[in-house]
Order: C-alpha cells, then sequence, then structure tokens
C-alpha cells in the first residue's frame, strides 16, 4: 500500500468531522482540533476526547441486542434524513467508494494464514466461493457505486465499516454496557452510497446469525422506513422513489 494510498483515511476522517459531523447531528466523539496529513510537509491528526470514560466497544464475539439494535436503526434514520436535507455535498465523496475494493484485497492477504491457524477444514470451501466476490474489484464498485443508483435510491454519506468496533455503546457508572450509543468511530472511508450500506453491514456484523440476526431481518428494513418517515414528519416529504423501493418489500407499521 503506497503512502499516498495510505494516507487517503486520515484525510477523510478529517473531512467527515470539519464537513459533516454538525449536519448529521448523531453520537459523535467531540472533536479539539484536525490537521490534515500532507506528504513530506506535516503529519496529521485528530484531537478528540477520551471515550474510555462513557463508553466501550463490544467484542468481535459479543452480541448487540435488539434494543440496541433499534437505537442504531433510529439514529441511522435521523442521519439520513439531515444529509437528503442538504445538497451540497453531492458528487463531491466519491472516491472513497472505488478505494474500498483496495482494502478489501489488503484484508484478504489475512486469510490464508487464519485458515492454517483456525484449522477448520470447512472454510477453505467457504472462502474460495466467496472469494470470487471478495477480490472482484469491478463488482464492489458496482455494490458501492452503482446498485443503488440503478433502482432510483438517493445517495448517502455512508460510513463504510458500520460493526461493533466503530461503535461505543454507553455505559453506567460501573462500566456495565447500556442500549444507547456513545460514540459512532472511525469514519476513514466515509464516502457517497447507498442508503441501506451501513444497515446490511450493520446487520452483518454486529450480531449473532443464530438468534438476534434472525429476529433483526424480520423487522430492520421497515423499521427503518417508520424511523425516516418520522424524522421527516410526513411520509409526503420521503423521496419518492426511496418510498416506492422500500413499500416494494415492506408491509405498514402497526
Amino acid at each position: 500500500m503506497n503512502q499516498k494510498f495510505r494516507m487517503i483515511p486520515s484525510l477523510t476522517e478529517c473531512v467527515f468531522y470539519n464537513n459533516f459531523a454538525n449536519i448529521l447531528q448523531i453520537p459523535l466523539p467531540k472533536i479539539y482540533k484536525t490537521v490534515e496529513w500532507i506528504i513530506g510537509k506535516q503529519e496529521g491528526c485528530i484531537h478528540m476526547e477520551d471515550l474510555s470514560i462513557k463508553g466501550k466497544c463490544l467484542s468481535h464475539f459479543q452480541s448487540m441486542n435488539l434494543t440496541q439494535v433499534k437505537c442504531f436503526i433510529r439514529h441511522l434514520a435521523h442521519w439520513h434524513k439531515n444529509i437528503l436535507s442538504t445538497e451540497n455535498w453531492r458528487g463531491k465523496y466519491l472516491k472513497n467508494a472505488i478505494t474500498i475494493a483496495n482494502f478489501v484485497i489488503g484484508d484478504d492477504e489475512a486469510i490464508d494464514e487464519f485458515l492454517v491457524n483456525c484449522r477448520r477444514k470447512e472454510l477453505f470451501h467457504l472462502v474460495d466461493k466467496y472469494r470470487k466476490f471478495s477480490l472482484n474489484t469491478e463488482y464492489i464498485n458496482f455494490v458501492n457505486v452503482q446498485a443503488h443508483k440503478d433502482l432510483n435510491l438517493p445517495s448517502v454519506i455512508v460510513h463504510g465499516d458500520i460493526s461493533a468496533n466503530n461503535m461505543m455503546l454507553c455505559t453506567d457508572s460501573d462500566g456495565n454496557v447500556q442500549n444507547e450509543i456513545a460514540a459512532i468511530i472511525d469514519l476513514q472511508v466515509m464516502h457517497e452510497g447507498s442508503p441501506m450500506s451501513d444497515l446490511s453491514c450493520f446487520l452483518t456484523l454486529c450480531f449473532d446469525g443464530g438468534v438476534v440476526r434472525r429476529q433483526t431481518e424480520e423487522f430492520a428494513i421497515q423499521y427503518y422506513f417508520y424511523c425516516l418517515v418520522k424524522e421527516f414528519g410526513d411520509a409526503n416529504l420521503v423521496p419518492k422513489s426511496f418510498e416506492f423501493r422500500m413499500i416494494t418489500f415492506l408491509l405498514p407499521m402497526d
């Protein structure tokens, strides 16, 4: 990975906090100062508050509960309503949607060693099967840049890496995890993309597949659209193409 490419995440996160934090009005760390990394001229930094005193991340092996799921979806709907109500960002943040393919290819370099160490032979076939998608840069770019446009869904600003490691849940005075979100962090691959991108990533990575995910899949998109309508205050204010695509798959909320 060359130095210019490594610089992109730092620049992107600075841009996000400088340009979007006040617009989106979602749980984010308080930022005191950002300095962009300019190769050969200056080091970059993001000086933010210490989040360890107000929240913690779940581990990869822990699962979010249904109350936490709904909390995230409400924040996502609020995020999307605010960005859909703003126009001057459109067309300016497309680059990261394409560079995501480079991150995926870089991550793939560690998979073979993982397979050897985990000693789970049944995974070899699955990895070989899904590498046809994960290493296909044309497919990755289509998913991140074009697919939602073909469905006439409006673009939004996408986090791009929603996982339990990039979401801090509030803690009580004893350090116990609560159901509210303290901060969404690590916006290094923020880009313009599909309104379903972060939700689908969240559904895939943030809870176990056997129980919570199966339950969540039954209501997540429906609840998201319900929250989006509530954010706009009137279903008629939701972009029509967006409403049509949602109604195609959903039943009315009770």
